[in-house]
């Protein structure tokens, strides 16, 4: 399930824009503000950093055992820019898409989003980058690339079989994707439209279930391996927050995932991000479905 609280530590720390704490879904007992101030911290302090070009550091916590990450980007005055957890399963699933444009998040470069057309999907789909605007101004936008993508639950729920999970009125499919945080929220008192999300409704069928200690972090969570539309996801779950059956292969999962994402591949020298600095810019529209595919979605945001 989705903590009630917000993963934003105090202004000493500067300010963490448009992610849910997810630290519990990889291992780390992160359970109050104050937890997710110390771990930083603690990041700051223990994990391994490298320069970035304006002058800031980014550092990695890395539990090799487990492959939990938490990556923190501090500013030319220390200051905390972003935070983010991530995952790195030693057999993670990878997807072929093609790069089709790139959402910026006001105020926080770290958590642009990039949109992504999944090779053989008539959906959309868009994801944060593990390591932030570095990583995107790399990315051979335009073409196709493969990436390492993970899903962090904001909320999971557990059908025995197919017919539990007609019965409980689920509209979608039982493997399907719908690209939610494409779809624009209303906007608030002021007129200011809500940001777009990395943020899909998957339901899919469990392929494999492992639960995994961080060693670093002390707790245990569970690494899914799901296949849904025209792909197969891992997705993470901190452990006991599953509502109904403890997932097994062949069990039916839906739920709200947030998407961490990687290059699993070299980027193409000479490749350069089609990216204006405060504005979207999406290289096309969405592609028309391939013959004989039937569509999941008419529309999305």
């Amino acid at each position: 399930m989705k903590p009630d609280y917000s993963q934003t530590p105090g202004r000493s720390l500067s300010t963490v824009l448009g992610v849910a704490n997810h630290y519990l879904s990889i291992g780390f007992p992160a359970s109050g503000r104050m937890d997710v101030v110390e771990l930083l911290r603690r990041v700051i302090t223990e994990g391994s950093s490298e320069q970035s070009l304006d002058g800031g550091r980014h550092i990695r916590l890395h539990d090799p055992a487990s492959g939990a990450r938490v990556n923190v980007v501090l500013d030319q005055a220390s200051m905390v820019r972003s935070a983010k957890p991530s995952y790195a399963p030693q057999d993670p699933q990878r997807i072929r898409a093609r790069i089709t444009g790139l959402h910026p998040a006001p105020g926080n470069h770290d958590a642009d989003l990039v949109q992504l057309a999944p090779v053989d999907a008539d959906f959309p789909l868009a994801v944060e980058l593990e390591d932030g605007s570095r990583a995107a101004a790399a990315l051979p936008f335009g073409e196709e690339a493969t990436f390492e993508i993970v899903g962090f639950a904001h909320s999971l729920e557990c059908y025995a079989d197919e017919a539990d999970y007609r019965a409980s009125g689920m509209p979608l499919g039982t493997k399907a994707v719908l690209p939610a945080g494409l779809m624009p929220l209303p906007g608030d008192e002021a007129g200011k439209p809500a940001p777009l999300r990395a943020e899909a409704l998957v339901s899919g069928v469990v392929a494999e279930v492992h639960e995994v200690r961080n060693e670093t972090g002390g707790g245990t969570f569970l690494h899914l391996v799901v296949d849904t539309a025209v792909m197969s996801l891992d997705v993470v779950v901190a452990s006991g927050e599953i509502e109904g059956p403890a997932p097994r292969p062949g069990h039916i999962v839906t739920g709200s995932l947030w998407f961490v994402a990687r290059l699993a591949e070299a980027v193409p020298v000479g490749a350069v991000a089609a990216a204006a600095a405060g504005d979207a810019v999406l290289l096309d529209a969405p592609a028309a479905p391939r013959a004989g595919r039937p569509r999941l979605f008419r529309t999305w945001g």
